[in-house]
């Protein structure tokens, strides 16, 4: 046997044998205590106009766009949920938010206190918000003063200066809680947004939520296959460095693809799903750009 042949038949040796301790090892996807909660929110944002509408410079109008977010704590030892973050980006330079609020508190902190000598629940809850890029994203910090866990449904208003044209947006949503001063969980949603009254839009919209749960429930059915692929073992990135194995795929990859982050066609580590979710991840790319060309026609 030549040097090289020689030196190939190690390599392939070496490989199967950290391959099969790569696949021997544990591992863990995201945060310890995720699997325990459970985020949601309205994947469909009508904006409506004011009216009377505000004087606003030539070309311009003012809206209100609606916001639901819900969050609540599963399993047998459910964690307290003390703040809840939520990071709302309009995905468009044209939009400025102007304002946000919590609709109807006391509404929203119904679920904190069953307690009959709480006239005014809306104290349970304390909202904090700011504006980032220029003022087309918000940051908003809902934290409970009661002590109770900050679960339920919770409705925002966002009031929005955008121009007369307008048709809609996907909104990027970050949610995030904490508990104990910690990152408990964390879970990134997709919001259409578009202009009441917008028959086209609105139908482009709702394909849009369509091919994002397909997409979601595809990488439920195969979530196991994909943990698997996700684990950042040190062992991993030792034999990934001597191209030994394929690149694993990135924690954030679904976070990356909701939020156009991502190429299927060129990205080799999304090579590792499966094709169920590669066909869905394409398929959701797909609505993506029929809802991005639609709300660009004027």
């Amino acid at each position: 046997m030549s040097h090289l042949s020689l030196h190939k038949f190690h390599l392939f040796a070496l490989k199967l044998a950290l391959t099969g301790l790569a696949i021997s090892l544990p591992f863990s996807v995201g945060y310890a205590a995720s699997n325990s909660i459970s985020f949601d929110a309205s994947s469909l944002a009508i904006s409506t106009p004011l009216s009377p509408a505000p004087i606003e410079p030539l070309g311009n109008m003012q809206m209100s766009i609606p916001l639901s977010v819900s969050a609540i704590t599963l399993g047998n030892r459910p964690v307290r949920i003390d703040q809840i973050q939520l990071e709302v980006d309009l995905c468009d330079p044209n939009l400025q938010i102007l304002a946000v609020s919590l609709v109807d508190p006391a509404s929203s902190a119904r679920h904190l206190s069953d307690r009959s000598d709480i006239s005014d629940k809306s104290s349970l809850i304390h909202l904090s918000s700011g504006t980032a890029s220029g003022g087309r994203a918000t940051v908003l910090k809902l934290t409970s003063k009661s002590g109770e866990s900050l679960e339920g449904t919770f409705h925002f208003q966002i009031l929005v200066r955008a121009p007369r044209e307008w048709r809609g947006s996907a909104f990027h949503l970050q949610a995030t809680a904490y508990g104990h001063s910690k990152k408990i969980a964390y879970q990134p949603m997709m919001v259409a947004g578009y202009l009441s009254g917008d028959t086209s839009a609105q139908q482009s919209a709702m394909q849009l939520v369509n091919a994002e749960l397909k997409l979601r429930e595809s990488v439920d059915v195969h979530s196991r296959a994909i943990a698997r692929s996700t684990a950042p073992t040190v062992l991993h990135q030792f034999v990934n460095r001597l191209e030994l194995m394929d690149p694993r795929i990135p924690e954030d990859w679904l976070t990356r693809t909701i939020f156009s982050k991502v190429d299927p066609y060129r990205d080799p580590e999304l090579k590792r799903l499966p094709v169920d979710v590669r066909v869905a991840v394409l398929d959701y790319q797909a609505a993506q750009r029929a809802f991005t060309e639609l709300i660009s026609s004027r």
